[in-house]
């Protein structure tokens, strides 16, 4: 008892004696952070929050955002910026602008929370993170890469897009194909990857039949991503109806992770059930997502017992790997 008392007095004394640190300055109100941003001449840190329900967020504010090392260093480089989204009442209350943080983050596609964003005064993302394990020491040092590669990406966006406005309609491929060749080497989720897919989508124009190949590269690249649309979706099936090029299965999966309703869950099973009368699936990754998926949606929301067989059988043989997949499929695939 007398070693507890003794220890619980220096742990008091430890606490008592450890230094304050100032507390950081976060605007809520965005437009205010941009004024004080040009005026600082810095970049914003523009975290896009559930404060009072989202627990990555709680998590990145305890262990990161709250620390006197990131509270130190971070304002020296970044307007620190929190457009919170709560739940509760009492929260609710202290957002300054909430329909302005909706038009934020409608404008800047914030897909889920905690979503951060490095942008310069003007509002040009150059970088995009979220919950970085480590403390505040490892997401500065996160931060500093993501800036830096984010502002090299960025920077060569302009003299690409620029060149394709500027170029005549005999040199729009030319550029087209260059841009193409930019986002070989760039990493899918960077802005600029994202503003250089967006002057390459006229590739879809310029080049509708694929004589160049250029609507080829560019469809595969919006497939791979997350803003296919039916058109896009209708258009790659349409130039590969017996997925030769591996196009058609690329259009299912892209719709697959679109998924949002009942209704769309239908469309796509129905897509997946033309894709299967083609033949196999050509990528591995994409039919075992695909199998996994349509086996589960089969089971727990069409209740329909003979297709989540049916795709979990495909689906087995590629998850061996996996003990407690294949078992949850074996169920699947056992049951009367």
């Amino acid at each position: 008892m007398l070693r507890c008392l003794v220890v619980f007095a220096f742990a008091f004394i430890a606490v008592a004696q450890e230094p304050a640190h100032a507390k950081a300055e976060w605007f809520g109100d965005f437009d205010k952070a941009v004024a004080a941003a040009k005026a600082a001449k810095l970049d914003m840190l523009v975290d896009f929050t559930g404060s009072d329900w989202c627990g990555w967020c709680i998590k990145l504010h305890e262990e990161v955002f709250s620390k006197a090392a990131f509270e130190a260093a971070a304002p020296k480089k970044f307007i620190l910026v929190s457009l919170d989204f709560p739940q509760g009442e009492e929260a609710k209350a202290k957002v300054p602008n909430p329909a302005r943080n909706t038009e934020l983050a409608q404008k800047y596609a914030v897909q889920g929370y905690p979503t951060i964003l490095l942008m310069n005064a003007e509002g040009e993302v150059f970088a995009q993170t979220g919950y970085q394990q480590g403390g505040p020491e490892a997401y500065l040092k996160h931060l500093d890469v993501i800036s830096t590669k984010g502002k090299e990406a960025l920077a060569k966006v302009a003299p690409l897009t620029d060149a394709l406005a500027s170029a005549k309609p005999e040199g729009k491929a030319k550029a087209i194909s260059a841009i193409l060749d930019a986002m070989d080497g760039m990493d899918a989720s960077s802005p600029a990857w994202g503003k250089l897919l967006a002057s390459a989508r006229e590739a879809l124009v310029i080049d509708k039949d694929n004589k160049l190949g250029l609507k080829l590269r560019v469809l595969k690249l919006i497939l791979a991503g997350d803003g296919a649309d039916a058109e896009t979706l209708a258009a790659a099936r349409g130039m590969d109806p017996d997925n030769k090029l591996g196009l058609f299965e690329l259009a299912v999966a892209a719709q697959a992770r679109g998924v949002q309703s009942e209704e769309m869950l239908k469309d796509a099973m129905k897509a997946l059930e033309a894709l299967d009368a083609t033949g196999p699936v050509k990528d591995v990754e994409t039919a075992k997502q695909l199998y996994i998926n349509a086996a589960f949606w089969s089971q727990r929301f069409l209740n329909d017992p003979v297709a989540a067989k049916k795709y979990a059988e495909k689906a087995l043989p590629l998850v061996k790997d996996n003990e407690k997949l294949a078992e949850a499929l074996q169920k699947l695939i056992d049951a009367k």
